[in-house]
């Protein structure tokens, strides 16, 4: 690798010590160190999602992206970005403008670490299925389910979990610009993800946060009607 280096200048030699290095296993190592200095590297998941670039993202109107999600959300509008959906067998995304669809009406986020997930596929998002009918009597009218992972694999997780069928939407934020303006992202050895939270928006303004800080279980559905009747 020392020699590679040392000789990067002259496309020849580095042509050698490639040729030299490559039965040993060493040549990905070698054009790493080379490349490191001059390559802006990226990182995706393989569920064919687009790679994640490490470019910054614009902060929300109303929200600084260096805000946390917290009670003292609470009154502040709700990040103006583009979510993203597919339909099955589909390959073209559909946009979905968060504040277009909050827009005079009452919705409950729900944001989850990741589809499939076991605390997110057998409490979180189920208990807002089976609450469903009991939170429209209190006023909610639509229930989103987002979560950085694409598009394809929400959908998938969507229809098998039951969300299809319940009428909850299953929405992508694979860019993380919801994420990031809720300064809810959280780094992961695999690819970034959203915290949990559960949040009311009404007519696109944030009513209600409930963070998973303490205890997973007060984003739950139980929790948020017992928010709503009091």
């Amino acid at each position: 690798a020392i020699g590679l280096l040392e000789h990067s200048q002259n496309p020849n030699l580095v042509s050698a010590t490639i040729t030299h290095h490559r039965r040993n296993g060493t040549i990905m190592q070698l054009l790493s160190l080379l490349l490191l200095p001059s390559a802006v590297l990226s990182f995706a998941p393989s569920f064919g999602r687009p790679a994640l670039t490490a470019s910054p993202r614009a902060p929300a109107t109303s929200l600084s992206a260096a805000a946390a999600l917290s009670p003292k959300t609470v009154g502040t509008a709700i990040p103006d970005v583009t979510l993203y959906s597919v339909k099955d067998g589909f390959r073209k995304y559909t946009k979905v403008g968060l504040r277009e669809f909050c827009a005079e009406k009452m919705v409950a986020i729900l944001g989850v670490p990741g589809a499939f997930t076991p605390s997110c596929s057998k409490s979180h998002v189920p208990s807002f299925i089976e609450a469903k009918e009991e939170l429209e009597l209190w006023g909610v009218e639509e229930i989103v389910v987002v979560a950085t992972n694409s598009p394809e694999i929400m959908l998938q997780w969507s229809e098998y979990i039951g969300g299809t069928s319940a009428g909850i939407k299953f929405l992508s934020d694979y860019k993380g610009d919801l994420s990031s303006s809720l300064g809810a992202l959280m780094p992961d050895d695999v690819f970034d993800r959203m915290k949990r939270f559960t949040i009311i928006v009404d007519d696109n303004q944030i009513e209600q946060v409930f963070l998973a800080d303490e205890d997973p279980a007060d984003t739950y559905a139980p929790n948020v009607l017992a928010t709503l009747k009091a």
